[in-house]
């Protein structure tokens, strides 16, 4: 079944080496990721975060992206359930029809 009402948002994501976090190569990724999801006249990206995550959410934040809400214990993994944070950005300002 397709979700037409939904094309004009995407869910995104970067992943680095644990050797290259702090490098800038998750703001590179994510600035280029998003450039081109504008240009495909994407409107709202949304990314989810593990927690605890403070350099993931400190990035997210650093970019732009604003809390959306929070699901409760969804993921597991270190043995423990963990909650998962989802962070929206907007790319547009004009909210008029999509054409």
């Amino acid at each position: 079944m397709s979700r037409a009402a939904y094309r004009w948002s995407a869910s995104v994501s970067v992943y680095l080496d644990g050797t290259r976090r702090g490098s800038g190569g998750g703001r590179a990724l994510y600035t280029a990721l998003v450039h081109r999801l504008a240009e495909r006249g994407i409107r709202t990206v949304l990314a989810g975060v593990a927690l605890p995550n403070e350099a993931s959410e400190g990035l997210h934040r650093a970019l732009g992206f604003v809390p959306a809400g929070t699901y409760r214990r969804v993921g597991w993994k270190h043995g423990r359930w963990h909650d998962v944070v989802w962070y929206q950005k907007e790319l547009v300002t004009d909210w008029s029809a999509p054409g």
